[in-house]
């Protein structure tokens, strides 16, 4: 390791500070996108618990407004000198009853409806941020796996290789030493290994 960290050399060391950088950068981004579909979603949320809530109040509304138009039609009868139990007077009263019912259950429908598509789209949001996290989560592993791998390629890695010198004597190993970080070539490296008999 201490050959690793001294044959690295400055150009090495500012590569592995850039592939730090860059996996902070990736891991920010992910985070930061996750963020921004939690508060899309909670936004969508509350629309939808918003719509919920102007449909019933609008249901009331259509209710309020049937009884008033019932009760209108009673006293109109009444007035005409009419029962409230005369057959179209129950039957005019039934049709404004049925109408104004109708029209608050077609209210609470369609709020219901749209609030369900802007909870589906919540969920979507949710899912993408969720998505987006975990690609920045695999695009960072796969980026410092990249920078270990380019940096070891570079600086740990030295190729054993026999001349035809060392092959003369067996107690003679060469290393290729490779570039250093300037680019100039280090040449080959020969170590005696000592023989010792048994």
């Amino acid at each position: 390791m201490a050959s690793l960290a001294s044959g690295a050399g400055t150009g090495g060391w500012l590569s592995l500070i850039g592939t730090g950088i860059n996996v902070l950068g990736q891991q920010k981004e992910a985070a930061a996108a996750d963020s921004n579909a939690r508060s899309v979603a909670a936004q969508l949320n509350y629309n939808a618990n918003q719509t919920r809530a102007m449909a019933q109040r609008q249901a009331i509304n259509e209710r309020r407004n049937t009884a008033y138009l019932t009760s209108r039609a009673q006293a109109l009868a009444a007035a005409s000198g009419g029962s409230a139990s005369d057959p179209t007077v129950t039957s005019v009263i039934g049709n404004i009853e049925g109408e104004g019912e109708y029209r608050a259950l077609s209210a609470l429908a369609s709020g219901e409806s749209q609030a369900t598509g802007l909870e589906t789209q919540a969920r979507v949001a949710r899912n993408q941020g969720s998505a987006a996290r975990t690609a920045g989560n695999i695009s960072s592993l796969s980026t410092v796996l990249s920078g270990a791998s380019s940096f070891y390629d570079k600086y740990g890695r030295s190729t054993r290789k026999t001349t035809a010198d060392a092959s003369a004597d067996p107690g003679v190993t060469s290393y290729d030493m490779g570039a250093n970080p300037d680019g100039i070539n280090a040449g080959l490296l020969q170590v005696r290994t000592p023989t010792v008999a048994y």
